[in-house]
């Protein structure tokens, strides 16, 4: 199944962002575009997470991380991986 909704930042919906929830994946679409992918196992981020100041603090915020630096640490970790593209399935 299938559940979209609009992502919300500190309680205020924001344009063009939601979270596409499956039964395996949470996914970050923003502007059309997956940025993020979940499970508890594994988190891709699309390698343009970054790329706008609204995508990147919906980013921060869908993943927990208190900033873009921590972001950037777990992606140097190997936590979280960097892909060209994120398919939803």
């Amino acid at each position: 199944m299938i559940r979209v909704k609009q992502f919300s930042l500190n309680g205020r919906p924001q344009v063009d962002q939601i979270i596409v929830s499956t039964d395996t994946h949470d996914y970050l679409v923003s502007y059309g575009k997956p940025v993020v992918a979940y499970n508890p196992e594994r988190v891709r981020l699309y390698r343009y997470w970054n790329h706008s100041r609204t995508t990147a603090k919906c980013v921060i915020h869908f993943l927990g991380c208190k900033d873009s630096k921590e972001v950037r640490e777990k992606i140097e970790s190997g936590e979280y991986e960097l892909v060209d593209e994120i398919t939803m399935s």
